[in-house]
């Protein structure tokens, strides 16, 4: 459990990482550049399927085009919920923490 729970906290770290080098471009990326990038590290962070990574990516895809940027925060919770209807229960708990600690990154960089 252990091992899972480094695995994972590794996982996230690595992602926010690679989100705070990329932050700098996101404007200037399409919505389906956008979706296959997190698909991309969710991918790699749960072991996703080939069928669960096409559903994310659709949904990501949708939810781009047809949510306003300044209006994509308060969505997020929506969108998170919506994702984990495509994920098994051990990828929804990884995904959870993945989540928490991407989340406690942010709040971090706030108070720095």
């Amino acid at each position: 459990m252990k091992t899972v729970f480094a695995l994972a906290i590794t996982t996230a770290l690595s992602i926010s990482i690679g989100q705070a080098q990329q932050r700098g471009n996101r404007q200037h990326r399409s919505p389906e550049e956008q979706a296959k990038i997190k698909v991309e590290r969710l991918a790699t962070a749960l072991n996703l399927q080939d069928s669960q990574k096409d559903s994310i990516y659709n949904y990501l895809l949708i939810f781009q085009k047809e949510t306003k940027p300044e209006n994509r925060r308060e969505t997020w919770k929506q969108r998170d919920t919506k994702i984990k209807t495509f994920l098994t229960e051990e990828q929804v708990i990884k995904y959870d923490s993945l989540q928490k600690s991407s989340q406690n990154n942010r709040n971090r960089k706030k108070t720095d």
